[in-house]
Formats: structure tokens, C-alpha cells, sequence
């Protein structure tokens, strides 16, 4: 078995209690309690530094809320808010209050089938966006991304200045797709107060239509610096679609009913994999392994 350091205490599972620190993380999920216990597992094993972890999710129907609740058992410092039967309505309300109910100062936002793959500080990534007053942390930006999946197009890394260990900065308007992308749900450390207006005042009822509505403000921050660590620290695994909003580009390895049977089974993604994994964009194709969990985990 691969070794990869399990940097916060095992009360992070048991604890009912937020953890309160610097970052809030923002995680949309819909039908994935396969995707999501990956994501929950990685974030444990390699992120520090975090405020409170909303869950803001939805399910189409009961048995993917029953999946849901196994990650509840599992993860209880979590707060999850199930969407109700309007999601479209609900969910730029409940996106302000995760948001904004909170006093941290920052905030990143997550999807679902995002893995952690590396040690990162989210409380060090806010002291640094303090110190060098760039606009945002991107986590999924390194030196090894020279590629977009969505775009299918390879991109220049733009010049990168060395501001401290292995932390770099570039101005977003030089960068090339992803590199230029400012505005995103993939684990980017903001300011909240940076980013107020545009959430209160953009329209939007679902994740992709709050990326893509937030991303027409791009232009607004083009002459602001950004920051990365020299690799990026997580990575995207788009198995499927389960979505109608936009087509995007995607395995289409799996359909949720098939994973929701693997995870009632007890089968979770091997995030072991993905540990210090070299992937050349955001998001990447990979063909998954499953571990079986133990009786013992079950309880």
C-alpha cells in the first residue's frame, strides 16, 4: 500500500463541531456520494487550515440520500444542507448564507469529484494572499498545467515569479485558458469581501450556471496577480455527467446509478492513486481504482 500523510487528527471525523480557522470550503454536490467521499477523504488526509466545510447537495431520489448519509456518519464536522424540491430557487440562498453566515474572511468553492492529491496549508495560502494582495490562490494551477481538458487545447504556463518556498505568481491577463481563468468552483482561495457584489448581484441556480455567470466578470480582475504552488495540489476526475446545463466534456466511465451501487457495496475510490500525481490539466481522465472498506470501517 502507497503512504500518504494523514495530516489532521482522526477527531476530524468525530468531531460535531466546525473547524474554525481561515478558509471556508463550499462543496456542490448532486448524486455523487461516491465522488463526494473521495473529495472528503482527501481533504482529511491533506488540507489544514480550514474554517467550516459546507455540503450544499441534492438527489433525485431517496437511495442517493441514504448514500448521503453514510457520508454524514462518516464526516459529522461537516455541515451538509440538503437542497429542497426547487433547487434551482434555493441554491443561490443557500450559496450566500455558507458563504456570508460565516466570520472567516475567506472562501473557496469545491465540486464534487475534485481529489486533494498533496499537502497544502489553507491558512498559509490566506496569509500569503494577504502579503502580496493578489486576487486569488488557485489550487489547480502549477507548473505541470499545460493543458486544458475542457478547451482540449495545450497552453503556454505564463512567466511565473518565485514569491516564497515554492509559491509563484503571474498576472491573471497573461495567462491562457485556465491560466486566465479567474473566476471558478475548482478550490480557488478568495477574499469574501472581494467577491461580494458579484455573488449577490449575478444571477444563477446551480454551480455551472454560477461559474459561468461569474466568469463574464473576468475582465474585471485581469490586472490582478494571482498565486500557485509550483505543482497544483488537486485534481479533477470528470467520470460522468449529472447535469443537463451544460455538455461538458467528460469519461462518461460511470453512470451515477452504477456508482451508487459500488458505494452501497462499500466499494470508495482509491484516492491513493492521485497522491503527487503529474497531471498536465485541471482535469484528467483516469481510470479508477476501488478499495473495499473492512467491517470494521462500516461501523
Amino acid at each position: 500500500m502507497k503512504f500518504f500523510p494523514n495530516i489532521i487528527a482522526d477527531w476530524w471525523y468525530r468531531s460535531p463541531v466546525p473547524l474554525n480557522r481561515n478558509v471556508d470550503i463550499v462543496i456542490y454536490s448532486y448524486n455523487r456520494p461516491m465522488q463526494l467521499y473521495a473529495l472528503l477523504e482527501s481533504i482529511h488526509h491533506y488540507m489544514s487550515g480550514m474554517g467550516t466545510i459546507y455540503v450544499i447537495y441534492r438527489v433525485s431520489h431517496d437511495r442517493y440520500d441514504a448514500g448521503y448519509g453514510i457520508i454524514r456518519n462518516k464526516f459529522p464536522a461537516v455541515c451538509y444542507v440538503r437542497q429542497g424540491t426547487d433547487p434551482e430557487k434555493d441554491f443561490k440562498a443557500l450559496t450566500l448564507d455558507a458563504v456570508y453566515n460565516s466570520s472567516n474572511a475567506y472562501v473557496m468553492f469545491a465540486v464534487d469529484d475534485i481529489i486533494v492529491k498533496n499537502v497544502v496549508d489553507l491558512a498559509y495560502c490566506a496569509k500569503m494572499l494577504a502579503c502580496t494582495g493578489a486576487y486569488g490562490f488557485y489550487l489547480r494551477l502549477g507548473k505541470n498545467i499545460s493543458y486544458s481538458y475542457a478547451n482540449d487545447r495545450f497552453e503556454k504556463v505564463p512567466n511565473l515569479a518565485a514569491v516564497e518556498g515554492d509559491m509563484y505568481s503571474w498576472m491573471l491577463g497573461d495567462g491562457e485558458c485556465e491560466w486566465r481563468y479567474a473566476h471558478t468552483v475548482d478550490m480557488t482561495i478568495y477574499r469574501k469581501k472581494d467577491i461580494r457584489r458579484a455573488l449577490y448581484n449575478l444571477c444563477y441556480e446551480n454551480p455551472n450556471t454560477f461559474e459561468g455567470h461569474w466568469s463574464t466578470l473576468a475582465y474585471k480582475v485581469m490586472h490582478r496577480k494571482a498565486l500557485c504552488f509550483e505543482y497544483s495540489k488537486i485534481v479533477n476526475i470528470p467520470l460522468n455527467l449529472v447535469q443537463n446545463v451544460c455538455n461538458n466534456r467528460h469519461m462518461g466511465a460511470y453512470t451515477p446509478d452504477e456508482l451508487l451501487e459500488l458505494f452501497e457495496k462499500g466499494f470508495r475510490i482509491d484516492i491513493h492513486d492521485f497522491y503527487k500525481i503529474q497531471n498536465n490539466g485541471p482535469h484528467m481522465d483516469y481510470q479508477l481504482h476501488f478499495v473495499v472498506l473492512s467491517d470494521e470501517e462500516w461501523l
